[in-house]
């Protein structure tokens, strides 16, 4: 199930959450472990791939940052994670004009969260802020992006939430914990046989316990939740509004959520009404929706769709990730750059 978590960003992407999680998710780090999204997402294959697409839409692809680095992140709060090699393969981050802010140091970095960032300096991970000062020393295994002034972070068995002073926030007393999204986050508690997963406040204080095999974070008011071996999406007080029939389930975004249905992989909205099928649109993978398009493969190569399953970038990058801060992450000829959205 922790691989799972990890393909629900899309791509490398969700590379960044193996690192936090040892699981996903994120939302998101990059760094050590090179496998995270996408080798195809990481998700299980979408079915369903047939004829071209129609490209009645495509638009004049625009480069904000040419393809030039090793490996990249997307953007967050203005600046991105880059690569280096050159500077003995370390991590560092640049900003929306492709130039380098902070120089390549960290064997491993995440997004940036509230004006903080996750870097991990000599097996240990700290907080930088955008001027690349450590502004919560290196004590962690493992850690996250702040979300809401708290951050997960682990020691090595238990985690824990810090705030942005480093303070402990919520106790370390879960074997796994989530990023708080939308006042909740998802947690699996230490205690008890089954050690189950429910979403914890704030405050650190259970406000949705069920008999769930798995969750995810919420997003757009729902969550993915998997019970008897079927995935259904809960509110936020709990109930189902999504009956759990689904042999796979995604995030909801921007009014959409990617689940296995009848064979295939296809776009329903909250209703559970089906909106983009792989049959309609063509294609072998998915991204999540974000600034209105989603990544999607056809073949071999990344493109992006449109809410309506119309192609609006016609297939042509190695990957391509969901757009942020108005950017959309690809790779081209075995190098990361942005181009523009469109839309």
């Amino acid at each position: 199930m922790q691989n799972r978590i990890k393909g629900r960003n899309h791509m490398k992407w969700t590379r960044i959450l193996s690192v936090f999680l040892a699981l996903l998710l994120a939302l998101c780090i990059i760094g050590c472990a090179r496998d995270e999204q996408p080798s195809t997402n990481d998700m299980d294959e979408p079915g369903g791939a047939g004829d071209e697409p129609s490209l009645d839409k495509v638009v004049a692809v625009i480069y904000a940052i040419e393809p030039q680095f090793e490996d990249a992140g997307p953007f967050s709060e203005g600046l991105a994670p880059m690569f280096s090699t050159e500077a003995g393969g370390l991590w560092g981050y640049i900003d929306t004009t492709g130039a380098v802010v902070i120089d390549p140091q960290y064997d491993a970095v995440g997004l940036f969260g509230g004006g903080l960032a996750p870097v991990r300096d000599e097996r240990q991970w700290g907080y930088i802020d955008t001027t690349g000062a450590m502004v919560i020393e290196p004590l962690y295994a493992t850690a996250w992006t702040f979300v809401d002034g708290l951050a997960p972070v682990g020691g090595g068995v238990l985690w824990g939430y810090i705030d942005t002073k480093g303070d402990v926030a919520i106790s370390p007393e879960y074997t796994e914990a989530f990023r708080f999204s939308e006042g909740l986050a998802a947690v699996r508690m230490a205690e008890g046989i089954t050690k189950k997963w429910v979403y914890i406040n704030g405050e650190g204080n259970v406000v949705i316990d069920g008999e769930f095999t798995f969750i995810d974070s919420f997003s757009d008011g729902l969550a993915a939740v998997y019970i008897e071996d079927r995935w259904g999406y809960i509110d936020q007080t709990g109930d189902f509004v999504i009956k759990p029939t689904f042999e796979d389930a995604y995030s909801f975004t921007e009014g959409l959520g990617q689940v296995y249905h009848d064979g295939s992989y296809v776009f329903i909205d909250k209703d559970a009404d089906v909106v983009i099928r792989s049959e309609d649109v063509p294609f072998d993978n998915a991204g999540l929706f974000r600034e209105g398009l989603s990544p999607i493969q056809v073949g071999d190569l990344w493109g992006y769709m449109n809410a309506s399953g119309e192609v609006v970038i016609e297939p042509q990058f190695e990957e391509a990730y969901s757009f942020s801060d108005g950017l959309g992450l690809i790779k081209l000829e075995g190098r990361y750059g942005y181009i523009q959205n469109p839309l």
